[in-house]
């Protein structure tokens, strides 16, 4: 229940103590996946195991979980004066403060053309959109590697470490039809093309043979192409091209906790040019004709 500045448990209340000091921490939502472990410890925090992000795949719709760890609330006393049972802070509404972090990476995607190619009659659409190899299973130690000494001089210290990943497997961000222009189209936009993917935080290349790569579908379409040609379709009059990229980049080498990417494909096509030149004339020959 939201009151004015705080909020309450339905069902169920909790009161303070006495005297003492308490200690909170939260993770939401309540019910993350089903094969994921949650415990709480006063060194490490919040830890999970086997967590499993959502994944999404040709043909389905998967409403992806926003794990999100709150800081610790560390060493909360009782807020009201014994006298006259009043807030010691003189206002009616405080609540504990309870600070969520975003613990994933979200990923997110604009497609554009090089140029205005319709003005041509091309067509260039995006069929599908696929991350491959990514890892979809870690454990999470809120905070691992940090001190009981740092924790109790700074309760708002995190440290979000992911560890031990497994599940390789290829996200189907997108599979659809869309068609680009030079103005670019971003994937979640609106409802229809929502395409945000929630992975867990990881490093790109996760050897030198295994890399998180970007595979895209996509045809380039114009009414004169006919049905012959290697890959043209005689009822579309296009044809498609698949494209796989590596995703580790010098600016961008890993995805981190509660950061948010854009990633900017540009699409272009590679106009014909003619460098025309005139052999010139093989030498005059003087042929004598006598009558």
């Amino acid at each position: 229940v939201k009151f004015t500045d705080w909020w309450a448990p339905v069902g169920k209340k909790y009161y303070w103590p006495m005297d003492g000091y308490l200690t909170f921490a939260a993770y939401s939502p309540a019910s993350i996946n089903t094969t994921a472990e949650i415990a709480y410890n006063i060194t490490n925090g919040i830890v999970i195991n086997d967590y499993e992000v959502s994944q999404t795949a040709v043909g389905t719709t998967v409403n992806q979980v926003d794990l999100m760890l709150s800081d610790r609330a560390a060493d909360q006393k009782r807020p009201y004066t014994v006298a006259n049972n009043q807030n010691v802070s003189g206002t009616a509404n405080d609540g504990v403060h309870i600070a969520f972090n975003h613990v994933l990476s979200a990923i997110s995607f604009l497609f554009k053309t090089a140029e205005d190619y319709t003005v041509n009659d091309y067509t260039i659409t995006l069929k599908t959109l696929t991350i491959k190899n990514a890892y979809t299973k870690a454990d999470l130690t809120q905070f691992s590697g940090l001190s009981m000494t740092a924790l109790e001089l700074d309760a708002t210290q995190y440290a979000t470490l992911w560890s031990d990943y497994k599940g390789v497997a290829n996200n189907v961000v997108y599979n659809s039809s869309l068609e680009l222009d030079d103005d670019g189209k971003r994937l979640d936009s609106n409802e229809t093309n929502k395409a945000d993917i929630l992975l867990i935080p990881q490093a790109l290349n996760h050897s030198a043979t295994e890399k998180v790569q970007l595979e895209i579908v996509y045809t380039v379409s114009h009414p004169d192409m006919g049905s012959t040609g290697e890959g043209a379709s005689a009822v579309q009059n296009s044809i498609e091209y698949t494209k796989t990229l590596d995703l580790a980049t010098s600016a961008v080498a890993s995805w981190a906790a509660g950061t948010r990417y854009l990633y900017t494909i540009t699409i272009g096509m590679n106009e014909i040019h003619f460098a025309p030149t005139v052999t010139d004339w093989v030498p005059e020959i003087d042929t004598p004709i006598t009558f």
